[in-house]
């Protein structure tokens, strides 16, 4: 069930809420699912550097409010608000003038900052992509992005990366883990991007709460893992005590062999 069931519809309704908040039936269904979709791919591919963690859309009548929620709010809302109103404008002509008939002022698109980017897959996700798309190697791009989450305080990741990885003529798959990763808890919370990357921050929302109430600790830097696949772990001085897991990969150790001592 872990590697068959995507962890975010599995909490659908026990710790999670849909990112679509609307009532339609027949067709219109129809064409307000595409529509959400075809907004949702856009956004994240025309602003791959701002770091978009999610987009939530609600719709009432023949009125639509956007929520974009970013790392870098700053690359999308432009100089006095300028990127906003282009951003409107293309989405208007692309997806909402027609067939669906919504006027540009019935629009009302948000911008909002992610307070903890480093805590979301998605931004990290695309973060990787950025960086491999630039030649960097992958362990190297996967030891930095484990190292921004566990000082983030995040108390487990899972990373898998699959294809030709730094070249090679066949291509193979990799994954890495520290901390823990508890698919089967609904109560754990799980930011997840397609089976790339799995993020373990905290099991209920009373622990949330404790997270940003309290002071966090500073992990100790030489602690601190390096591995391809995102699996981060606890440095708060809050939750219960998370005892670190040893470096895990795909890879099998090799057997003894035969005379060693």
């Amino acid at each position: 069930m872990g590697k068959k069931v995507s962890p975010k519809a599995l909490r659908l309704g026990v710790i999670k809420s849909w990112p679509s908040i609307w009532f339609r039936e027949g067709d219109k269904y129809i064409q307000s699912v595409r529509q959400d979709i075809n907004i949702r791919k856009f956004l994240i591919k025309e602003h791959k550097e701002a770091g978009i963690d999610k987009v939530e859309i609600a719709r009432s009548a023949n009125k639509i409010n956007i929520d974009v929620h970013t790392g870098k709010p700053g690359l999308i809302i432009g100089r006095g608000g300028n990127g906003i109103e282009e951003l409107k404008k293309k989405l208007h002509v692309k997806f909402l003038s027609n067939p669906a008939g919504i006027r540009l002022s019935d629009i009302n698109l948000n911008i909002k900052e992610v307070s903890q980017p480093n805590l979301s897959a998605q931004i990290l996700v695309q973060s990787m992509i950025l960086d491999i798309e630039k030649r960097m190697p992958f362990r190297k791009v996967i030891k930095q992005t484990i190292g921004k989450a566990e000082r983030a305080g995040a108390l487990g990741v899972k990373v898998v990366i699959g294809g030709r990885l730094n070249g090679a003529e066949i291509a193979r798959t990799e994954w890495y883990r520290e901390g823990r990763v508890p698919l089967h808890t609904l109560r754990a919370e799980f930011p997840q991007v397609g089976v790339c990357l799995q993020a373990y921050l905290y099991r209920t929302k009373a622990d949330l709460a404790s997270m940003i109430d309290h002071t966090l600790m500073k992990p100790d830097a030489s602690r601190l893992s390096s591995r391809a696949a995102l699996s981060w772990n606890a440095a708060t001085s809050v939750l219960i005590p998370i005892r670190r897991n040893s470096r895990t990969t795909g890879k099998k150790s090799p057997s003894p062999r035969r005379g060693d001592a």
